[in-house]
């Protein structure tokens, strides 16, 4: 039996020695490490802007979400830049349809979703995002304020999209809603900041555009139309942000608009999704949309601290895909790469960009407990059971 006991202690010994010794095959991701893992393969160093597949086209949209977490991580004024930013410009001012007769081509003066794409409000409000940031993070690389894009033909653009109804449209005789609207505002006031462009100049009418927002009002939210059935959360932020950029915010008392807002954050588990937004109400349709679009509301409002978001940031973080990007959900498999725009966004309002230090959930090697922990548990277990067998034996 004595040797036994020495056969069986040795084991033990070489064991617990093989759990401080031997590392793991590989250590467990952070949720910021799953969603670079994701993002940096997609960059196209030939075109300096990023794909939806490795090795495939280069979109706005991927870009613009690539470039949104860079800028919440302060990386763009990072010298050497993490990207070539001098190409990443010269892609944004390529995807500008600037060619064909101005009173022809619907599409001139539009920024495409990729070089020679389709064009609408919300690829030319990609763009002129991603030029914002670019040229906003631009200090020191040389040459790169040589980069330009034709604003007046943007402006032109916008001028087409605008209605008789005073609302601008997706595209050019499209019927006007409030996302576009909103989106059509804000270029205006851009480029009527940043370049010699009065947006006095090309909005046609300040007083119809304001009316038409208003029209949208109903009771304490607003439309995505005057003809919509149910107001939502999406037509609610823009409308306040268009207000806003019309100087016309205090036109009327926002508090039940805020309070209509804070109402559509999920609280109970029957009703969706904890800690994101609703859509409408009772919709249960929790998404990350929604919930970014509420959280621009309250921003602009200066009352983020009306918003649950330590419930917000868990929902947020949830909606992080298996693959690494971002979900309208959480729970998703495979994301989409203009998710992450809505998802960082949101992180940065609430000031919770450190929750992408967390590890990822989704990671391959995610331990529910460490494996030497267990081993050594198994170990002194299976010591025990000797120990006790030994002694009765003896």
């Amino acid at each position: 039996m004595k040797k036994g006991k020495a056969i069986c202690i040795a084991i033990a010994l070489a064991l617990v020695t093989m759990t401080f010794i031997v590392q793991p095959v590989s250590a467990s991701s952070t949720r910021l490490e799953s969603l670079r893992a994701y993002i940096d393969p997609r960059y196209d160093p030939d075109t300096g802007a990023y794909g939806f597949e490795e090795g495939g086209a280069s979109w706005a949209s991927a870009t613009y979400s690539a470039l949104t977490l860079f800028e919440a991580q302060n990386l763009l004024d990072a010298r050497p830049p993490i990207i070539d930013m001098f190409d990443t410009k010269n892609f944004t001012a390529r995807i500008q349809w600037d060619t064909g007769d101005p009173e022809e081509e619907d599409r001139y003066g539009g920024f495409s979703r990729y070089q020679a794409g389709p064009v609408d409000m919300r690829s030319t409000y990609v763009g002129i995002e991603l030029w914002r940031m670019i040229s906003e993070h631009q200090q020191g690389i040389p040459n790169i304020e040589n980069v330009d894009f034709n604003e007046t033909a943007v402006m032109v653009f916008l001028n087409k999209t605008q209605n008789d109804d005073g609302g601008f449209g997706s595209v050019v005789g499209a019927d006007s809603d409030m996302l576009s609207t909103y989106q059509g505002l804000y270029i205006m006031s851009y480029i009527d900041s940043n370049f010699e462009e009065s947006m006095d100049v090309w909005l046609q009418n300040e007083t119809m555009t304001y009316n038409w927002i208003m029209e949208c009002f109903k009771d304490q939210a607003f439309l995505l139309h005057p003809d919509a059935r149910s107001a939502g959360v999406t037509p609610t932020a823009t409308a306040l942000m268009a207000l806003d950029i019309l100087d016309r915010l205090t036109s009327f008392d926002a508090q039940d608009v805020e309070n209509w807002l804070i109402n559509r954050q999920i609280t109970e588990e029957d009703q969706g999704f904890v800690g994101g937004f609703e859509e409408g109400v009772n919709t249960n349709d929790t998404n990350i949309i929604s919930t970014y679009y509420a959280l621009e509301a309250f921003t602009l409002f200066g009352s983020i601290s009306s918003v649950n978001t330590s419930i917000a940031e868990d929902f947020i973080l949830s909606c992080q895909a298996a693959d690494g990007s971002w979900g309208l959900n959480p729970g998703v498999e495979e994301g989409s790469f203009p998710y992450i725009a809505y998802a960082i966004s949101s992180l940065d309002m609430i000031d919770a960009m450190d929750g992408l230090n967390e590890i990822d959930p989704n990671s391959e090697n995610y331990p529910l407990i460490d494996w030497r922990i267990a081993l050594v548990i198994g170990v002194i277990v299976a010591a025990v059971i000797i120990g006790i067998l030994s002694v009765k034996m003896d």
